[in-house]
């Protein structure tokens, strides 16, 4: 017999409660709490940084061999590692995100700015729709006056292998120009 259990003779509240009245307010504290936090991320990225020795970016995204790029692929996770090689090869950058939420739409803006094309890798799709983060990277970069060219690739759902030849393959649709859509499979 559960301890607890639903019967509409006995109704009880199990979990939180938010009222219309106040749902609203929580949900507005979260989204400013949330913003407030990339700063802390920031924080501690540079006491990691000065207790460790190394650091990975500014703690929202970490920029890879971007000096005087072009072109650039945006990441977020391990795919990053088998990319680095290859990027530096390639007369490519990385961006890697670090942190989805809080979005670092800034340090994004300003990573693209003034690119001529980007490639979004990521293992994630929202059916119906796109990848996550590529939906997120391309609301970002709205506004700039020059927008680069913002392409997508989806690999590696469920554990499948991401090889040098695919990001090879990325690599050069990305320098093209022109914006993709795609499935590495």
């Amino acid at each position: 017999k559960p301890k607890f259990k639903l019967d509409p003779n006995k109704p009880v509240t199990m979990g939180p409660l938010g009222t219309p009245k106040h749902f609203m307010q929580f949900k507005k504290d979260q989204q400013d709490a949330l913003e407030k936090s990339k700063s802390v991320i920031k924080k501690i990225n540079k006491e990691y940084s000065s207790q460790f020795g190394r650091s990975y970016g500014n703690g929202l995204i970490e920029q890879i061999n971007m000096t005087g790029k072009k072109h650039a692929a945006i990441t977020i996770g391990s795919v990053t590692g088998t990319l680095r090689g290859l990027a530096e090869d390639n007369d490519i950058g990385i961006i890697r995100v670090k942190a989805l939420r809080p979005f670092p739409l800034e340090d994004i803006v300003k990573a693209c700015d003034g690119l001529e094309s980007i490639g979004v890798l990521e293992k994630d799709i929202s059916l119906g729709t796109n990848g996550a983060l590529y939906d997120e990277i391309r609301s970002a970069l709205y506004n700039l006056k020059k927008k680069p060219k913002i392409s997508s690739f989806i690999a590696g759902l469920g554990g499948r292998d991401i090889t040098e030849d695919d990001l090879g393959d990325m690599i050069k649709k990305i320098k093209t120009g022109k914006e993709i859509v795609e499935w590495i499979m």
